[in-house]
């Protein structure tokens, strides 16, 4: 079936023709009282939501982008692609919200009565443009998951009903969750994170935070985890000719008396001193937690360069790297 014509139905509330694939036409004309509409998985070009005061909750499939539902005021379900950005101004009904595709902006201010966003996809082949996300205004959220964003930063301190958040590759450097006191599932993984702050989320029970530049963690209040993944997280640092590097110079928080088996290198005092031929150093680190015991974290070294350099007067050495 390619097109399907419902538009003499107007008593028609619920229309779901998901994975349809050779569905490349639908005629929903005179369809007042439609509800629920899902057409996911199908080759639907085009559609008109114009005179459906009920709809209450839509799922599009990939090839219309920046669906138009200023009209749909009732909207509490939204499950669509954006290219750009969409207009949701309207629909402060909205509960739900899934988008994919490459957006570039999301203005959820009028969307107070938001409880789950959704934000790219895990097998999603196009990674979204959005820099910046303001959700001061989304108060109610309890579940926040966002895939392939390049933004660096994201301010979640208004949302403190957050029961889940989800980051995965993502441009974070730093993430504040003290005020998420509500949070029982949080999932930050291949970010840049130096650092995670989990002290006051005493309600946590799953942590994931792999691929991070994290160098410790201190989980030892997180007394309720029952999930714990945080592998491979490396951070680089930067040697001499004399293989040393000032541990006390890691994010604060790291202490030394926590590692133990270092390979690669020793410590001496407040030094790690690299082994000569190698180009990792790992170490455990004791995060006082009984799920999540020791953990692995991994230095790579960046060996400097230096060349001699001179003038008419005087003689001096300048890194080359």
């Amino acid at each position: 079936m390619q097109k399907l014509d419902v538009s003499n139905s107007p008593s028609l509330t619920v229309l779901n023709c998901q994975n349809c694939a050779r569905l490349t036409e639908l005629n929903i004309g005179d369809t007042p009282d439609l509800e629920v509409l899902k057409f996911g998985g199908t080759r639907i070009e085009s559609i008109d939501l114009s005179n459906k005061p009920k709809l209450q909750t839509l799922e599009c499939n990939w090839k219309i982008k920046n669906p138009d539902v200023s009209q749909n005021t009732e909207l509490t379900w939204l499950k669509c692609y954006i290219s750009g950005t969409l207009d949701l101004s309207n629909n402060s009904a909205l509960t739900h919200l899934e988008c994919d595709g490459n957006i570039t902006s999301l203005d959820l201010n009028n969307n107070t009565n938001l409880t789950e966003l959704y934000i790219g996809a895990l097998n999603s082949t196009v990674k979204n443009s959005i820099t910046q996300l303001n959700l001061q205004a989304n108060t109610a959220l309890k579940k926040l998951w966002i895939y392939y964003s390049p933004f660096t930063t994201l301010d979640v301190s208004a949302n403190k009903n957050l029961e889940i958040l989800g980051l995965f590759s993502t441009g974070l450097t730093s993430l504040d969750v003290k005020e998420n006191t509500a949070l029982k599932d949080l999932r930050v993984c291949d970010a840049h994170l130096t650092s995670l702050d989990v002290s006051d989320n005493k309600n946590l029970t799953n942590l994931r935070c792999s691929g991070n530049q994290l160098t410790f963690l201190d989980l030892k209040g997180n007394t309720k985890l029952t999930d714990f993944f945080g592998s491979n997280c490396k951070r680089t640092i930067a040697v001499g000719s004399d293989n040393k590097f000032d541990l006390t110079t890691l994010p604060t928080g790291f202490d030394i008396n926590k590692t133990s088996n270092w390979q690669g290198g020793r410590v001496v005092d407040n030094d790690l001193i690299v082994d000569s031929d190698a180009s990792t150093v790992t170490y455990s680190y004791d995060t006082d937690n009984a799920k999540a015991g020791k953990v692995m974290f991994t230095l790579d070294v960046h060996r400097h360069s230096y060349e001699w350099k001179h003038d008419g007067t005087s003689h001096w050495k300048e890194c080359s790297d």
